[in-house]
């Protein structure tokens, strides 16, 4: 499925790395869970794009899974690449409820 333009927004470098370092002054590795989704940013040669990764196992360093939205900006991954994240490489979780969607 194609992402639709107006799902997509940028963030500036300082600002993405403002709130990355936020994040991880609270985060706690304990709260993500295997059916959650972690925010990464993954590069290529050219850009930057923050993509949500859905968490499949849980390891010692990080969590592995698979990437969970349309690529837009990067070449070197795509929607369903299996990837593993190091916990100190998220930047936010995502945690769907019944009738919620909580992002922290």
């Amino acid at each position: 499925m194609e992402e639709n333009p107006n799902n997509i927004q940028n963030v500036c470098k300082c600002c993405s790395e403002k709130l990355h370092k936020d994040f991880q002054e609270t985060f706690d590795k304990n709260d993500v869970k295997i059916g959650m989704h972690v925010k990464k940013a993954f590069e290529d040669e050219k850009n930057v794009e923050h993509l949500w990764v859905k968490v499949k196992e849980i390891c010692e360093d990080g969590i592995k899974g698979s990437i969970d939205n349309e690529v837009v900006s990067v070449t070197n991954v795509k929607l369903g690449d299996y990837v593993k994240v190091k916990f100190e490489e998220v930047e936010a979780i995502l945690q769907w409820l019944p009738n919620m969607i909580n992002i922290f």
